[in-house]
């Protein structure tokens, strides 16, 4: 469905954004086993009235525990997602994209004080951004470039 791709797409989309540095192959970065999205409804359309709530689980990495048998160490260390419709897996896309930093010193990806489980939903149906260009003329592309940016911004 044209949702599904949407999905595939933000996906893409954020995974660009988020892994934008070159890490050596030798940096091994066993922490994250994998990373599952589960969508409820993956055929609803944005309206003012579509559920955007997601739940985001980021389990501890359990790699330096030999107790642990390897199916219970593939529970550990991976990112979970589950939403009703598919913008709000998108949604949290965009808080676990907020997550993950880049550390330069040892050139990784790490999400810092896990574990994490976060349960969100837009506190307003509607986002809004006033562009004053009666006064501060602004270029096509600069417009375009702060409505691009909407979507980065996560709003108390």
């Amino acid at each position: 469905s044209q949702s599904c791709s949407d999905l595939y797409e933000a996906f893409d989309r954020y995974k660009l954004l988020i892994f934008d540095h070159t890490v050596p192959s030798s940096s091994s970065n066993d922490c994250l086993s994998y990373a599952s999205i589960y969508v409820q409804h993956s055929n609803s359309k944005l309206d003012f009235d579509v559920d955007e709530s997601y739940s985001l689980t980021i389990a501890a990495s359990s790699s330096s525990s030999s107790t642990l048998s390897e199916h219970e160490k593939k529970k550990k260390g991976n990112i979970k997602i589950s939403a009703t419709t598919t913008y709000g897996a998108m949604r949290a896309i965009e808080s676990l994209s907020q997550l993950i930093r880049f550390q330069y010193t040892t050139k990784t990806f790490m999400i810092q004080h896990v574990p994490w489980h976060i349960h969100d939903k837009p506190r307003f149906v509607h986002r809004e951004l006033l562009i004053d260009s009666s006064r501060h003329f602004l270029p096509l592309s600069t417009i375009r470039s702060i409505i691009t940016s909407i979507s980065y911004a996560v709003f108390c």
